[in-house]
């Protein structure tokens, strides 16, 4: 009885033994299939958002191209307006009604134009349409101020007649003091001259710049990751967070919270060396592109970023990893379960 319980555990050992010769390396082959389309599935997952970034990013560029041409356009038939060469010729309270009507027209229409003004060359607003909740407005004359100290009124001035100046993206003043809720805000600007060659000031257009923002914010509800926008010091006018923006207008400093240059310093570096391309490293895949505008040794620079941080990229593939870690398991399951049935039915078959 001894020997027969002897060899019947022998006989149990070696079937076993046999069942692990037989899946283990099915098991190892057959995970290593599944992990490898999984990690080939994973790139092209990666590869197909680098290029869904890329083009998201191209086609906000080519937005941003379209609108100044735009603007630029509706500067120049401003300029040319007579109502305008009329007030710049001779300048009373008539001719300046009738240009105020051309204008309130104009804004109304366009609905993209905060405020048109005249500013004469001492740096005071002479004419002034805003356009609000109610239609655009001409503002009465104790309502109009002395924008002299202003950078781009000093910037523009220094421009030839007939000469487009664009400002930098920056947040709205009245009267010294950022205008809240904020307004972002882009000033085009002209020099004008009337008929006998002499200086006249500006012709000026704030141009609400929000409208831009919101066309990104748009692309990046259709896009994974995050959509910055980064002016050529390195902040943030569009942020991870809604926070993280005009840290250059809040008086922020070196705080990295609002500075992108500060975040990741080794891509600032790449961006600003290169102007286009991506770079990945442990902060995360970063794909990014230059706008610039601007001429007269006035050129604005900004960097339009998409980017995949770590736990994005983590999430990115994670549902992926799941499904196949599944499909791992149940394989790994069925394959075990079938080496040892074979192990354990071989023997008996072989006896009868």
């Amino acid at each position: 009885m001894q020997l027969i319980d002897t060899q019947s555990h022998d006989s149990h050992f070696t079937q076993i033994k046999r069942g692990l010769l037989i899946s283990l390396p099915l098991l190892l082959i057959i995970n290593s299939v599944i992990w490898s389309l999984y990690a080939m599935n994973a790139q092209n997952l990666r590869l197909q958002w680098q290029s869904q970034a890329g083009t998201a990013l191209d086609a906000v560029l080519l937005t941003i191209d379209r609108l100044q041409s735009d603007l630029y356009g509706d500067l120049r038939v401003l300029a040319d307006s007579p109502y305008l060469k009329q007030v710049l010729n001779s300048t009373d309270e008539q001719r300046l009604l009738s240009l105020a009507a051309q204008w309130e027209v104009f804004s109304a229409v366009k609905r993209r134009y905060d405020q048109i003004r005249w500013i004469d060359e001492t740096g005071m607003e002479r004419l002034r349409v805003d356009l609000t909740s109610n239609g655009a407005k001409r503002l009465s004359d104790d309502q109009l101020q002395d924008k002299s100290h202003r950078y781009y009124v000093k910037d523009a001035l220094t421009f030839q007649s007939g000469e487009i100046y664009a400002s930098p993206i920056d947040l709205n003043q009245e009267f010294g003091k950022l205008e809240r809720p904020f307004k972002p805000m882009l000033r085009l600007a002209m020099p004008l001259s009337n008929n006998q060659g002499e200086r006249r000031g500006l012709l000026v257009l704030n141009v609400r710049a929000d409208a831009i923002l919101e066309d990104l914010a748009r692309h990046a509800r259709l896009s994974l990751g995050g959509l910055l926008l980064i002016d050529h010091t390195g902040y943030y006018l569009r942020g991870f967070n809604e926070g993280q923006a005009w840290g250059n207008m809040l008086d922020r400093g070196d705080d990295a919270y609002y500075r992108f240059d500060r975040s990741y310093p080794e891509i600032w570096r790449e961006m600003v060396r290169s102007g286009s391309g991506q770079v990945e490293d442990d902060a995360g895949l970063f794909i990014y592109r230059t706008i610039s505008y601007g001429t007269g040794g006035f050129e604005n620079r900004y960097f339009l970023v998409m980017a995949l941080l770590p736990q994005e990229l983590a999430a990115q593939t994670g549902e992926e990893r799941d499904s196949w870690l599944t499909v791992s398991l149940l394989v790994s399951v069925i394959l075990t379960f079938l080496a040892f049935y074979i192990a354990f039915t071989r023997p008996q078959e072989g006896l009868g």
